[in-house]
């Protein structure tokens, strides 16, 4: 079957993503597609749904925003999903009322889970800055809150991310205010070939190799596989601004 690489490409602030995969072209005879089991489609939209997560952090906030955790004490813990995600969005009314007093416009990303260990719920949010942090954490009145001052490496903020993604979600994955930047995705055929693929696959460890292909980033993570079935070579890529490790983003 006939095959060319698409490059997908996605520029999140100083941070940029590739995806390199194979798309097989139509034969003359049609074939029929092999759909993916539910279990394996799962694992797929978990994973796109990280990455995109991920991609919009390093989009929209930089080393001056922050993260905030929200915890319950004893006797606010919530008796249903439904009050943990009302609590989660009453919580949101009065940052966006903080804010706006303050001059400023909220963006948000806000994750709400259940403790693997006790099942207690707790809710993770990264804010932009202008609002002074003891405010922010005093609007919290059912238990602790804590912000901290978001840290960028060459991964960006992959750590926290992956944090705060690590489980499946009772109710929806995350949610995200509606000012923020989406990454466009920009979309390149036939500029890495077979040949290429193979050897991206076989060194996927190769800063060099890879900072040759995208100069002006530096390399930062690879997931890199090949199909037995069909011999296609799939790549994901991380890779930060060589001035993020210049100028000391942390």
């Amino acid at each position: 079957m006939r095959a060319y690489y698409r490059e997908k490409i996605y520029i999140c602030g100083d941070y940029m993503d590739v995806q390199i995969y194979p798309v097989y072209a139509k034969a003359g005879v049609r074939r029929s597609k092999a759909k993916p089991t539910s279990e394996t489609q799962a694992r797929l939209n978990e994973q796109n749904s990280k990455r995109h997560f991920t991609r919009l952090v390093h989009a929209n906030f930089t080393r001056g925003d922050m993260a905030l955790h929200l915890t319950y004490d004893d006797a606010n813990l919530p008796e249903s999903e439904n009050e943990a995600r009302t609590d989660g969005q009453r919580f949101l009314r009065k940052l966006r009322r903080l804010y706006k007093a303050a001059g400023r416009e909220l963006k948000y990303i806000w994750v709400c889970e259940k403790g693997e260990k006790r099942g207690r719920v707790h809710h993770h949010l990264i804010l932009n800055a202008g609002v002074s942090r003891d405010v922010i954490e005093g609007l919290w009145q059912k238990g602790f809150a804590n912000t901290k001052r978001l840290k960028f490496d060459k991964n960006g903020i992959a750590g926290l991310t992956h944090y705060m993604t690590k489980q499946a979600l009772f109710f929806k994955r995350w949610n995200a205010s509606k000012n923020l930047v989406r990454p466009a995705e920009h979309v390149n055929d036939y500029r890495i070939s077979g040949k290429k693929a193979a050897e991206l696959v076989a060194f996927s460890d190769s800063a060099e190799l890879f900072e040759k292909l995208y100069p002006g980033y530096v390399y930062a993570d690879c997931m890199a596989k090949g199909n037995e079935i069909n011999g296609g070579k799939y790549i994901y890529l991380s890779l930060c601004k060589k001035e993020v490790l210049t100028y000391g983003r942390e």
